[in-house]
């Protein structure tokens, strides 16, 4: 088996060059024992994903967690991306209106 360390990616703060090497070693010493298991960093999820796989054709039998897990959160984190870009210019919108009544006042 083999440990894949470039997964999906978002968070590149999450992920030391140790890890890799971690990772790298885990599967080498797995693919050895003709051990049908991989492990990869999901960067966006921050989630270690495990697969069980067939030895000889590489099949992947299972996945934990599933394909649409992974998909899944790696959509939800764009999402929560899109709606603090759009809180953040909700406020600036907000100030900013707040700021030019001041100045209206003031001047009247």
């Amino acid at each position: 088996m083999m440990i894949s360390a470039n997964v999906v990616s978002a968070s590149p703060l999450r992920e030391p060059a140790y890890e890799n090497i971690a990772l790298a070693e885990i599967n080498l010493t797995l693919k050895m024992a003709s051990i049908g298991l991989q492990f990869e960093f999901a960067k966006e999820s921050g989630k270690m994903i495990a697969r069980v796989t067939n030895v000889e054709s590489g099949e992947v039998i299972r996945q934990v967690p599933s394909e649409e897990v992974v998909r899944l959160l790696k959509a939800l984190g764009k999402l929560q991306t899109v709606l603090m870009h759009q809180t953040i210019w909700n406020k600036w919108c907000d100030f900013r209106s707040k700021s030019r009544n001041r100045l209206v006042n003031q001047t009247i």
